[in-house]
């Protein structure tokens, strides 16, 4: 089979079309309606293997911006890797990866990715290594915190509210996700976008969810001087909850019940500038998976 890989299919409606019904098959998820609105950035770079004008396979590229142990970084996620059934075994994955590699490692202070355990002995054969996530939970928050005001993300004011709000980062992460508004409202525009609050009382935005019964503050964006994950969790708690189970790994996590994450998708990373091993009990944040 001839094939060749394609870095520039956002524009090319042929191959577009492919790549979203790749996704489809494969995700069970289209990424055009989130192109149509404007979010699909330079900071999503799909590498698609082509043949005959369709994608038989895929790794994305995504730059993300963050700032770890005191310093601005750049890392790379590696996402939405997919094969098509007729195009697997043929050495098509490793190909895909090697190139980005070779794109990449020297431009980005750590490469990492999530994988399920179908192939968790597939990336350390390319120097990557698997890193203990944890979830972090707020005890007995009070419940009677900040009103908060559920954002309407169909309506122009409200999504520029929550932008706003994300170009001030959430200063409560051990690992902010930064200059990747895209990448946010691949969620917030569609899976989570009634589980957007706003409270003026903190002038921040809280995706707040609730899976299993459990309450969770998967993202605090914003906020003023002075704000404490404390205050965020009362926020975002109810009367008679019990805990709260953040999306991401608090700066200062004094308070915190501290547990490993259980879930299906495992971290690989390989080390370059940086590095992040499972002794520094970090997790990245929810939103920021691509």
């Amino acid at each position: 089979m001839q094939y060749s890989i394609e870095t520039r299919i956002r524009d090319n409606p042929i191959l577009r079309s492919s790549f979203n019904a790749l996704a489809e098959e494969t995700f069970g998820l289209s990424f055009e309606a989130w192109h149509q609105a404007g979010y699909w950035t330079e900071r999503y770079l799909p590498y698609a293997t082509c043949a005959g004008g369709r994608v038989i396979a895929n790794a994305s590229v995504n730059l993300m911006d963050t700032v770890w142990n005191g310093k601005t970084r750049r890392f790379i996620q590696i996402g939405t890797v997919m094969t098509a059934r007729d195009a697997r075994g043929m050495g098509i994955a490793r190909s895909l990866l090697e190139r980005i590699l070779q794109d990449w490692e020297r431009r980005s202070d750590l490469i990492y990715l999530f994988a399920n355990d179908t192939v968790l002995d597939f990336y350390p054969r390319f120097g990557f290594e698997r890193v203990q996530e944890y979830q972090f939970r707020v005890k007995q928050p009070r419940g009677a915190g900040a009103p908060l005001r559920k954002l309407d993300m169909e309506k122009t004011e409200d999504r520029e509210v929550l932008r706003d709000c994300y170009e001030r980062g959430n200063p409560l992460s051990r690992l902010p996700m930064r200059n990747n508004f895209g990448l946010l409202m691949f969620y917030c525009s569609s899976f989570l976008k009634d589980c957007v609050y706003y409270s003026r009382d903190l002038d921040a935005v809280l995706v707040i969810g609730e899976e299993d019964g459990e309450r969770h503050l998967i993202e605090f964006l914003g906020g003023g001087a002075g704000i404490s994950l404390k205050d965020a969790a009362d926020a975002a708690g109810e009367a008679g909850a019990e805990d709260i189970l953040l999306g991401f790994a608090p700066e200062d996590p004094e308070g915190c019940v501290i547990e490993n994450l259980d879930t299906e998708d495992f971290l690989f990373v390989r080390s370059g500038r940086e590095t992040i091993k499972s002794v520094d009990r970090v997790r990245f944040p929810e939103l920021s998976h691509a």
